[in-house]
């Protein structure tokens, strides 16, 4: 199917079910592999025009200055080791329980309602805090 799709130089369409909601797709040969990309139906996609995108306004420089030094604090190197898929997992630990008869319980909560807080006090006490000198640890004599 591969070398006939690459010979060809045509993709294949697809629907397929996943989550319980049919799906269609584009089959297509990339190097030695084939691969399945999901397209959207008309009615999932929205024109730019349909979108309620508030306008740009002015922005405040003290806090551009703020978010841009909370993104450098908050920078670091990508390690894809320590993302997993939990969602399989957790699907895998309910078969189990399943297949043992145990009963199965939503790990959902009810929502808490949260304090609202000003983000730019949070994120100046944040950065703030960064800046102080650490403490040094004493040595006991």
């Amino acid at each position: 199917m591969r070398e006939a799709l690459k010979k060809s130089t045509k993709v294949g369409l697809a629907k397929y079910v996943l989550r319980n909601r049919e799906h269609l797709a584009v089959v297509k040969v990339h190097e030695n592999m084939i691969i399945l990309n999901q397209l959207r139906y008309q009615t999932e996609v929205l024109r730019a025009q349909d979108l309620r995108i508030p306008s740009i306004g002015k922005t405040n420089l003290e806090e551009m200055n703020i978010a841009i030094a909370l993104i450098e604090h908050l920078t670091t190197s990508f390690k894809p080791k320590e993302y997993k898929d939990t969602f399989m997992e957790e699907i895998k630990q309910i078969i189990k329980q399943k297949s043992k008869g145990r009963p199965i319980h939503p790990k959902t909560q009810e929502p808490k309602i949260s304090k609202v807080h000003d983000i730019m006090t949070l994120l100046q006490n944040s950065l703030e805090k960064e800046k102080r000198p650490k403490n040094k640890k004493r040595k006991l004599s």
